[in-house]
């Protein structure tokens, strides 16, 4: 995977994040206690309506994140499968005749309903790591990005950062606990019809408050829209069901495929326009190996006689010899 397809993932895939199974919501009370007392917990699938994220990256922190007034009605997931701790989620398709305008999704039933939009919800304070921050919505998109000096690392597996806000539709307070960063044992990831796939990670030690997902993608350019996500505690290791891949791998797929793997610690709350989420991570995206797969960005990627795709895969076309 090139540096430009990692970018583009990493961007996308930060604001469709899923559940961590078992853990609860983080309360709201003294920030002031350990990090060992926060769980892991993010928002329910079809329950989010934003999020903010503090991410350690190679060198630098960021800080940022949006809400918007509802829960977003485009592609929603669907578990269609669910093993140790893994889910396999599939979009469900949706028809609208005629189309929805620009402003509008098409909803259930085939009916065109409007997209949430990102509010404004005032100035948000985050405090407990490295620098403290505050941010204000950012126009036309309202997006949350903060733009001051955050010393790097921003946290610790120590820090317990608080986000609040005085808002009074979004009156937020959530807490979450830092992460050390992420270090991969395994660089690519190998994915073979009728074989148990494996990574490995640095262990932080399991039962320490945090949690590791895994999301893996075989359609990012193209093919089912459809992912594998798993939610494990940090052993360092771990097998995905074979049952699970295996039925993933029977969808069409494109280039590109990935495997992203997040460390992180995270606190949620329920609002008029859904759950937020604020969550302090480490992460890092892995390409795939699927046997017979070539991905490409043109043509010159490709073997003698084929071609590069529309959905970034090397093929033969159509009546060539």
């Amino acid at each position: 995977m090139t540096k430009h397809h990692r970018a583009r993932w990493r961007l996308a895939s930060t604001w469709l994040l899923l559940p961590l199974v078992a853990v609860t919501t983080a309360s709201c009370g003294d920030p002031s206690g350990t990090a060992t007392d926060l769980t892991a917990s993010i928002c329910p699938v079809g329950t989010r309506a934003g999020g903010f994220v503090a991410a350690l990256e190679d060198g630098y922190t960021t800080l940022q994140g949006a809400v918007a007034d509802g829960v977003s009605v485009e592609v929603p997931a669907l578990v269609v499968m669910e093993e140790a701790g893994c889910q396999l989620v599939r979009s469900e398709a949706r028809f609208c005749s005629p189309p929805c305008a620009a402003s509008e999704a098409c909803g259930l039933g085939g009916v065109c309903v409007s997209r949430p939009r990102n509010v404004d919800i005032g100035a948000v304070t985050v405090s407990g790591l490295a620098s403290p921050a505050t941010m204000v919505a950012r126009p036309p998109t309202l997006f949350y990005s903060f733009s001051g000096e955050l010393l790097h690392p921003g946290f610790t597996l120590e820090t317990v950062a608080e986000l609040t806000t005085a808002h009074p539709t979004f009156p937020l307070q959530l807490r979450a606990r830092g992460v050390a960063p992420l270090v991969m044992t395994t660089t690519t990831m190998p994915l073979t019809p009728g074989k148990i796939s494996t990574v490995s990670w640095t262990s932080d030690g399991p039962g320490a408050g945090v949690g590791i997902e895994l999301e893996l993608n075989i359609a990012n350019h193209g093919g089912t829209p459809g992912s594998l996500v798993c939610h494990v505690d940090d052993t360092g290791t771990f097998s995905f069901p074979q049952a699970l891949t295996d039925a993933l791998l029977s969808e069409p797929y494109s280039g590109f495929p990935s495997l992203r793997v997040a460390r992180l610690g995270a606190g949620s709350t329920e609002t008029a326009a859904g759950c937020v989420d604020f969550r302090l991570q480490s992460e890092t995206v892995l390409p795939v190996d699927i046997e017979g797969l070539v991905s490409c960005s043109s043509d010159v990627d490709c073997p003698d006689a084929q071609r590069c795709q529309a959905d970034l895969r090397c093929a033969t076309p159509p009546g060539a010899r």
